[in-house]
C-alpha cells in the first residue's frame, strides 16, 4: 500500500483527516474536521488503520474523487 499516495488523494479530494499515534496506544485516525469528527479508529497496526481509512472514506464520501479511485 502506498501510504503517501493515499494521503495525497485524500488531500486532493479535500477530505479532512487527523492521524496521530503514541507508542503505548497505537495509531488513531479521525475523519472530518476537528470540530466535526465523523468517525475514528484506533489500532496498533498501521496497515489496518489505512485499510479502515480507505474503506470508511469510500462509504462517507461516495461522490468524491477518492471514491472513484479506490472503490473496487
Amino acid at each position: 500500500m502506498d501510504y503517501k499516495q493515499v494521503l495525497q488523494d485524500l488531500y486532493d479530494s479535500e477530505i479532512n483527516i487527523s492521524m496521530y499515534w503514541e507508542w503505548d496506544s497505537g495509531c488513531t485516525i479521525e475523519i472530518g474536521a476537528s470540530y466535526n469528527v465523523q468517525d475514528s479508529y484506533n489500532s496498533d497496526d498501521l496497515t489496518k488503520c489505512f485499510s479502515w481509512l480507505i474503506n470508511r472514506v469510500i462509504e462517507l464520501y461516495p461522490k468524491s474523487e477518492f471514491h472513484k479511485k479506490y472503490y473496487a
